[in-house]
C-alpha cells in the first residue's frame, strides 16, 4: 500500500465492510510510513466535511505557509507539490469514512485531483462499503479518474479465521 501511494495513481480507494480491518490497516500504515518520503494529512470525513474543511486540514501537514482556500487551491496545492517534489516527497491525504462526503466536496476533489496529474499528490479514500458501488459518489469519482486504483479488503473466510486463531494461540 505504501508503494502504491508513493508511485501509483493520484487516487487510491480502500473499501471494505464494517469491522473488516480498514482502520487497523490504515493506522498501521501511518505508523510505519516513512516520514522522509511522505507529508501526511489524516482526515475523517464524518458527516459534515466541506471541501474548505478538507483544504484547511491539509495546511499544516503539507507545510503550507498560507491558508489553502477555495479561491487559491488550484494554484497553491500544485505549488506545495512542486516544493515537496524538490525534496523527493509525496503529499498524501488519507480521508477516512469517505463515503460520507457530499456531492459538492466530491466534485471539488475531482477538480483538485484532475489538476494534480503528474504531481506528487496522492489521496487514499477509505470507504466503509464492501463494494465501491455502494458509495455512489466515490464510485463516480473513481470513474471520472480512470487511472485510480480500488482495493477491496475482504473479511476472513472461516478457514482463514481458524488459521489466524491457531497462529495467535
Amino acid at each position: 500500500l505504501q508503494h502504491l501511494l508513493r508511485y501509483g495513481p493520484v487516487l487510491t480507494v480502500l473499501a471494505g465492510d464494517t469491522g473488516v480491518g480498514k482502520r487497523t490497516l490504515v493506522d498501521q500504515l501511518l505508523r510505519q510510513i516513512d516520514r522522509d518520503l511522505f507529508d501526511v494529512a489524516d482526515v475523517n470525513a464524518g458527516v459534515m466535511l466541506s471541501f474548505q474543511q478538507l483544504l484547511t486540514s491539509l495546511e499544516e501537514p503539507w507545510r503550507s505557509l498560507h491558508p489553502i482556500t477555495y479561491d487559491n487551491y488550484m494554484e497553491l496545492v500544485p505549488a506545495l507539490a512542486s516544493a515537496a517534489d524538490e525534496e523527493s516527497k509525496t503529499l498524501l491525504c488519507v480521508v477516512r469514512e469517505a463515503q460520507k462526503m457530499d456531492a459538492e466536496t466530491i466534485a471539488d476533489l475531482n477538480a483538485l485531483l484532475g489538476n494534480a496529474a503528474g504531481l506528487p499528490i496522492k489521496f487514499l479514500l477509505v470507504v466503509g462499503a464492501p463494494e465501491i458501488e455502494r458509495a455512489p459518489l466515490v464510485h463516480g469519482l473513481v470513474q471520472a479518474l480512470p487511472d485510480s486504483h480500488v482495493l477491496y479488503l475482504d473479511p476472513f473466510t472461516p478457514e482463514q479465521t481458524a488459521d489466524y486463531l491457531e497462529f495467535r494461540l
